[in-house]
């Protein structure tokens, strides 16, 4: 048959999809009625050594009981029964499988060389999987049924093949084929081998992709979970990798197009993952630590690193699966036997990660034969660590040198020095980071491959360059406030340096206590940073934010006084008080000249006094100054010494005029004696109410006549207040004021002194 009659499908029609079909299905009634009856015969139970194990009695035989081994004659069934019954059962499995083998050479006729499906072949697969067998649409085949009205079965049959077109009708032939065994047959686990082989000889992705998650599933999974999986047997300790080896061997027998292979290691290793996490709980530990699963990692780790690090995620993953591994486990139940196997293992399996990722970094250790591994993989894989709380939570002893949150740390903290991440990868790292639990001994594996950097140098060079990479390191934990991280690192560099770096060095004594106690200062200063037993500078640095305006990060300043760790409120509390300066108080103007009108009115009358006049249309109070300060007539004082400015007043008083200068101008203390400040209380009193005058006499003034102020200046400064210019002014030597004005304008605050009227004062009566 010629390769474009295949492509077109002419040949598939209607008539002859049923000659197909027919013989198939009744091969396979005759497989099915032979297998039940089988069934409820006893079976004798094959062992292997004369020791008792947890096996399962209800006839499901270890996987070597039913493989089918090739070789250059014939092919012979290997079946734990009677010569007469593997006879006949090899016969009809032989029968089925050459019948599927023949519907699949005349729908391809050669090898598929179809890497990517197109959408409507890939329909056409579904099409055919979905086709009905029976009649009756259940999960169990009724076999009276299928004789009985197999003429009702095809004819629905052949109406949905007419709908499909011809070019795409040999994907779901194929499909429907395969949908047909194994919904009849039972699943016996050489008949699925034969059927795997078939499609991998025809490049039959989506077939075989289907029928290795059916193998892998008897393999790995018990059908008691009482029972161990088959799988940990010990004859089938090279099972899975003779498995894997098959799978991608059938790349060797044809290539596609565009030189892409059909079956890959990643293909196997994502089917054999779906199947791992669906392990029972009591059991899985043993399926996770398994030899014949370890050997598969170990050749998977070799050709395929994402493949590896994808079963890392899966056995993460199946940590909520455990019993003690979930977050919300009680210390007893984390520490039981089975978690910590399984702790083990992914520790193990974590270090060689690490072994892979961190020679690609640097040229002279990188191997051209391995790819880069995928960075945000190994993230996600991190990241599920700490959802488990792997990364916190210690099982061994803090002295031991290998635990899992210790390769955790290291390969989280490599990441996020070393990788270029984009903002949330780098956000999930230091979440890792932060919930770290670190000890002296946690950078231990990262201190190791730091000194093989720089093997062939000399010690003085190599020195520099061992600290200079830590630095590296260092630096970056210091920037997200990880001292304690930092602290282990430099414990780790100094441990590392005194026992294997050291030690080695006869010659170089003086180098050595160089860089020995270079070591230690650092040490000495990480430790102080974590713990909090800095000196009197040290102290935890804030964020502020930046002055410049062409950065946006966040710069750190260091607040004054000394700080100290309080383990029982758990922050930083100062060990020594702030030493604040005193804040000068910037009172309104109104309520600092409050006193100045007390204690004028308090003054005596000792000497003479200086009257004040108040017009009624102006709100606003006039004030006099002492004969003290009236060398400088610009300066006001308030009763603490502390100076205002005219124009700091004039800014607070309504209808004022706005003051610019006045806020800039640096305060300036008064510095006062007791006899200025009596002068002042003499000189700036207020008379209230002069004594009544007989009206014989003519009223007396009550100020000395060179005080007096001529009524030409009195009307001129009426006038000036009347217009709304308030001043500030000290009287001059020959001011005052009439008594009759003065003692009708009283100001509204000492209008309530009883003492100041001459009938109620004691003194003047």
């Amino acid at each position: 048959m010629s390769p474009s009659t295949i492509e077109i499908g002419t040949h598939l029609t209607t008539s002859r999809i049923n000659r197909l079909l027919r013989p198939l299905r009744n091969k396979c009634i005759s497989l099915a009625t032979l297998s039940n009856s089988a069934a409820t015969s006893a079976v004798s139970r094959t062992t292997y050594s004369k020791q008792s194990s947890n096996w399962d009695a209800d006839g499901i035989q270890p996987l070597t009981g039913g493989l089918l081994h090739t070789s250059a004659g014939a092919k012979r069934l290997i079946l734990d029964r009677s010569p007469a019954d593997v006879f006949e059962f090899s016969r009809r499995i032989q029968a089925v499988c050459d019948a599927f083998r023949n519907i699949a050479h005349v729908a391809y006729g050669i090898r598929s060389t179809e890497r990517i499906p197109s959408l409507a072949a890939m329909c056409s697969l579904v099409i055919g999987k979905n086709i009905p067998i029976t009649s009756s649409d259940g999960p169990t085949i009724n076999f009276d049924d299928i004789g009985t009205r197999e003429d009702d079965v095809m004819e629905v049959v052949d109406g949905i093949y007419d709908s499909i077109p011809p070019h795409y009708r040999r994907f779901s032939i194929v499909s429907h084929a395969l949908s047909v065994i194994l919904r009849v047959c039972t699943h016996h686990h050489a008949l699925v081998n034969i059927l795997l082989d078939h499609c991998l000889s025809f490049g039959l992705v989506h077939e075989s992709t289907r029928l290795l998650s059916i193998i892998l599933s008897q393999a790995l999974l018990a059908a008691n979970p009482s029972f161990e999986p088959p799988i940990t047997h010990p004859a089938h300790t090279t099972y899975l990798v003779d498995l894997h080896v098959k799978w991608v061997g059938a790349n060797k027998q044809a290539f596609t197009p565009c030189g892409t292979q059909l079956f890959m290691t990643s293909a196997f290793c994502r089917v054999m993952n779906a199947t791992l996490l669906q392990s029972v709980r009591p059991n899985c530990h043993i399926l996770w630590t398994s030899k014949v699963l370890n050997r598969l990692v170990r050749m998977v780790e070799s050709c395929d690193v994402d493949s590896f690090i994808s079963i890392i995620h899966a056995l993460v993953q199946n940590f909520w699966n455990v019993s003690g591994s979930s977050p919300d486990a009680s210390p007893r139940e984390r520490g039981n036997a089975h978690v910590v196997l399984l702790r083990d293992q992914l520790f193990e399996w974590m270090s060689s990660l690490f072994d892979i990722i961190f020679p690609q970094h640097d040229p002279t250790l990188r191997s051209p034969q391995k790819t880069l591994p995928n960075v945000c993989a190994i993230i996600d894989v991190l990241d599920d660590c700490r959802a488990a709380q792997l990364h916190c939570f210690r099982v061994s002893p803090a002295d031991s040198q290998f635990d899992l949150p210790d390769i955790i740390t290291v390969l989280a903290t490599h990441i996020y020095v070393t990788s270029e991440t984009s903002l949330d990868n780098a956000d999930r790292l230091l979440g890792i980071l932060d919930g770290a639990s670190p000890v002296p001994t946690t950078f231990n594996k990262l201190m190791t491959y730091l000194c093989q950097l720089q093997m062939a140098q000399t010690f003085e060079s190599f020195s520099g360059s061992f600290l200079s990479e830590i630095q590296v390191y260092s630096s970056a934990l210091r920037s997200q406030k990880l001292f304690g991280l930092d602290a282990s690192l430099w414990a780790c560099a100094l441990h590392h340096f005194e026992t294997s770096i050291a030690s080695s060095q006869t010659g170089n004594s003086a180098l050595v206590s160089k860089y020995k106690r270079q070591l230690i200062d650092t040490v000495d200063a990480a430790e102080r940073k974590c713990f909090g037993g800095g000196t009197l500078d040290s102290s935890p640095s804030v964020p502020v934010s930046a002055k410049s305006q062409r950065t946006k990060r966040m710069h750190r300043k260091r607040p004054s006084g000394h700080w100290e760790w309080e383990e029982m409120v758990g922050c930083w509390i100062r060990k020594t008080p702030v030493h604040k300066k005193r804040k000068v108080a910037e009172e309104s103007p109104l309520n600092r000249l409050a006193p100045l009108r007390n204690i004028r009115a308090e003054a005596g009358d000792a000497s003479g006094s200086t009257s004040i006049y108040m017009p009624s249309s102006s709100p606003h109070p006039t004030f006099s100054h002492s004969a003290s300060s009236r060398s400088s007539e610009s300066d006001s004082y308030t009763e603490d010494g502390s100076e205002y400015r005219e124009d700091t007043d004039k800014e607070n008083y309504p209808g004022g005029p706005v003051s610019v200068h006045g806020r800039s101008q640096s305060l300036r203390r008064r510095q006062s004696n007791f006899s200025s400040l009596l002068a002042d209380a003499q000189v700036n009193r207020i008379v209230l109410h002069s004594k009544p005058q007989s009206k014989s006499r003519p009223p007396a003034s009550v100020m000395p006549e060179k005080y007096i102020l001529p009524p030409s200046s009195q009307q001129q400064r009426r006038v000036s207040r009347k217009k709304g210019k308030v001043s500030f002014r000290c009287l001059s030597p020959t001011l005052a004021l009439p008594l009759e004005e003065s003692a009708t304008m009283l100001p509204s605050d000492d209008s309530l002194d009883l003492f100041a009227y001459a009938t109620s004062s004691p003194a003047r009566c």
